[in-house]
Formats: C-alpha cells, structure tokens, sequence
C-alpha cells in the first residue's frame, strides 16, 4: 500500500479527466446534452424538516451494507481457489451461471428488465418537466409522482432482486457487481421513502407539500453505497460528479456518514475485508496510545 501520490502522476491524471470530460460533453453517447446519465437539476432546496429522513436513509444503507459485507465474504470464502467448491466448478462455468441466472430473474420485471443506469437515471428524475428522451417508467403521472401500491411493491422487489444479485456477483472471475447495483438498490429504496413522504405530507401537513422522490433516490443510492465502501469524501465527490446536484451536497454528507457509522458498528466495509480475506499487505491505523511518561523520567 502506498501513500505517496507522485505530482507529476496527479498533473497527467487530471489531464486525462479534463480530455475525457470535454470528449464527453462534445460526443454526448447519452443523447441528453449533459456531461453524465445521472446529471438532474432540482430548483428547490430539501427543507429542513426532510433532513432527519436522510438520515434515515443513511442509516438503512449501514445496515444494508453490512449485511451485504458478511454474507458477500462468506461466499468469497467458499468459492475462492483451493475449496472444494472451485475444485467441482471452474471459474468460467459459475460467471456464466451468474449471468444466466441473473438475466433471467431480471427479465420478469420492467424496472430490472433494461440497463441498470436507464433506470438510475429515471429514478433520480423530478417529476416536473421530465425531458422527452427520458422514460419515466411509470414513476409519474400528470408532473406527479405515482404512490400507487403497485409501483412501491415493484421497486421494492427491484431492489431486493438487485441486492440479492450484486451479493453473489461481486467476488467472481469478472471484476463486476458493486458499483451501479449498490446504486440502483439505495436508488429504489430513496424512491420509495420520498414517495411515502410526499404521500404523508400531502395527508397530515407535516411536510412541504412539494416533495421530489428524485432527491431520496439520489440519496438513498449514495446511502447504500457509502453503507456497501466505507469512503465518506470521496464518495460526496463522486455523487455531486455523476448527479450535478451542488445544493444536496448536505444530504449526501448526513446520509454518507451515518451510513459510515451505522456500518462500522457490525464490522468492516468491502474493500477492507476483501483485503483480509485475501490476505494482502494492509496498513492498518495506528492504535490511539497515550504515553504518560516524560523524558526526564527516563533520563
């Protein structure tokens, strides 16, 4: 592990960011005219009563992510080279395994059914003036959101379906799985509690009236994959990058570091316990050790 960061290496990498992002913007593959898939824009800040639901959020992406973490390395365990397991079945068999079965559990349903980032970039999406490109997926009707039953119970399944799959995925012979599917799961969940929210502001008063889902996916994805990594700033970075949305930079940070902590306190995030399963050089934090004595002491 190293921690030196050479500037001429940071000067070339920036570079390289700087020559892809303008490649972008003049190629635009996603036919938008915006620099990512996800990018949104939302005129209206989260009022301050929303907050404790990110937080919310937060905590629901540490306690998945954790879950994700024990049950994930205990199948890497199995499968890794020398188990029996990996004796019986050769790598090339069980990614083809993988990727039969998941296509075929995801076809059934129209929120899985396509690209996982088409359906990001519909659930990140405000229900007011949604441009023609996009597909809403049934999400909303008449610039408002849907609450039916049917559309909550289907993005719940989507997202159990999605957790379910990036669990077994992730680990395999092709380096895949973790990324996109920990958005798309926190993503579905957001929905479904800016949804309720909105439902229950409308019902009680309780909350503004103007509630945007699109705001609770973006936070619930960036929840669950905080949950899922552990990084904190970075990871803040990453959303503003992929969403655009400078004003939930305060959310993503609640969200990001409550699922940190909330995550923390069953055990370590992926990359840290792949690296001890794998038994790979780690430099491990420095112990808070607190020396009384003096040096005349010792003198």
């Amino acid at each position: 592990v190293s921690t030196m960061f050479p500037q001429k290496t940071m000067v070339r990498a920036f570079f390289a960011a700087v020559i892809a992002a303008l490649s972008l913007r003049w190629w635009d593959p996603t036919g938008t005219g915006k620099l990512t898939m996800f990018e949104t824009h939302f005129e209206d800040m989260p009022a301050l009563v929303e907050y404790p639901f990110f937080v919310a959020l937060g905590a629901i992406g540490g306690v998945l992510g954790a879950i994700f973490v024990h049950y994930n390395i205990k199948i890497s365990a199995g499968r890794r080279d020398g188990t029996p397991f990996r004796q019986r079945v050769h790598i090339v068999v069980e990614v083809a395994a993988i990727a039969l079965i998941t296509a075929l559990t995801s076809y059934p349903m129209a929120f899985t059914r396509g690209l996982s980032s088409i359906t990001i970039r519909s659930l990140f999406q405000s229900c007011v003036n949604v441009p023609s490109s996009i597909d809403m997926m049934g999400l909303c009707e008449g610039g408002q959101p849907v609450a039916s039953l049917d559309v909550l119970a289907s993005l719940c399944v989507a997202a159990l379906l999605r957790y379910v799959q990036m669990t077994f995925t992730f680990g395999t012979g092709v380096p895949c799985g973790l990324f996109v599917p920990s958005l798309y799961t926190g993503a579905c969940i957001g929905r479904c509690v800016g949804v309720l929210v909105g439902l229950v502001g409308r019902t009680y008063g309780v909350v503004p009236s103007v509630i945007n889902p699109g705001i609770y996916a973006m936070v619930g994805a960036a929840a669950v994959l905080g949950g899922v990594c552990r990084v904190t700033i970075s990871l803040v970075v990453i959303m503003f990058g992929l969403t655009g949305a400078l004003q939930l930079i305060v959310p993503f940070m609640l969200a990001i570091l409550t699922a940190k902590f909330v995550g923390d306190m069953f055990g370590d995030g992926i990359y840290d316990a792949c690296i001890i399963l794998r038994g790979y050089p780690y430099l491990h934090e420095p112990n808070d050790v607190c020396f009384r004595a003096r040096a005349c002491d010792i003198m």
